[in-house]
This record gives structure tokens, C-alpha cells and sequence, in this order.
């Protein structure tokens, strides 16, 4: 299945609208591991997602980690700042549409 980045974000919000239905019902246990669950099923639709714009044209890097939060809020607004083209973040993984993007992240980043 090929979504639009539009379509995933699309789709994306209709799984968390359904997602705060189920949970209201929920005891803590099963909301623990639902959102375990979800957490999970989170990365592997990002990583899907990724690797099909990787395929075109879009560039993956994954950074070692974050040094903590205000570590990830000063990248955050780093690519809101400096980046021209999309961007879609998971984590520590970044793509990035234009090259030229992912060229200046990961030298001011990646290290």
C-alpha cells in the first residue's frame, strides 16, 4: 500500500481518534500494554513509511541518540529553521526530501 505523506498523516490521525475510544475503557494494565503495543506499532509504520520515500529520493539517517530532551527540541528547531524541503522524524530517525537537507543535518548533528 502506497499513502501520500498526506494519506499516512491522514490515516495516522483516524488510528489515534479510534485508539482514544478503546482506551477509555481500559484498566491501567491493558493501557500499559497498549500503548506498548501501539509505541511499537508506531516505529515499525515509520520505519515502512521511511524506507518507501527512501526509495524515492528521500534520505534516512538515524542519529545515536539524544542527550536529552532539550537536546531533541534544539534539533527540532534547528530543521524548522534551516530546512527547505519535508521532513518526518521518529525518535532519534530523521528523512529528509531533499538532500541538501540531509547533507547539513548530519554534519551538524551526526557527530
Amino acid at each position: 500500500m502506497n499513502l501520500t505523506p498526506e494519506e499516512y498523516e491522514s490515516q495516522h490521525a483516524e488510528w489515534l481518534k479510534a485508539d482514544q475510544h478503546v482506551r477509555a475503557e481500559m484498566n491501567l494494565e491493558d493501557q500499559i500494554l497498549t500503548n506498548i503495543a501501539k509505541r511499537m506499532n508506531e516505529d515499525i509504520n515509520f520505519d515502512i513509511y521511511a524506507d518507501m520515500l527512501c526509495k524515492d529520493g528521500w534520505t534516512k539517517f538515524q542519529l545515536p541518540r539524544y542527550i536529552d530532551n532539550h537536546h531533541a527540541i534544539d534539533i527540532r528547531y534547528w530543521v524548522e529553521e534551516f530546512c527547505k524541503g519535508k521532513t518526518k522524524s521518529n525518535g532519534a530517525t530523521w528523512i529528509f526530501e531533499d538532500p541538501r537537507d540531509a547533507t547539513m543535518f548530519i554534519l551538524r548533528w551526526g557527530s
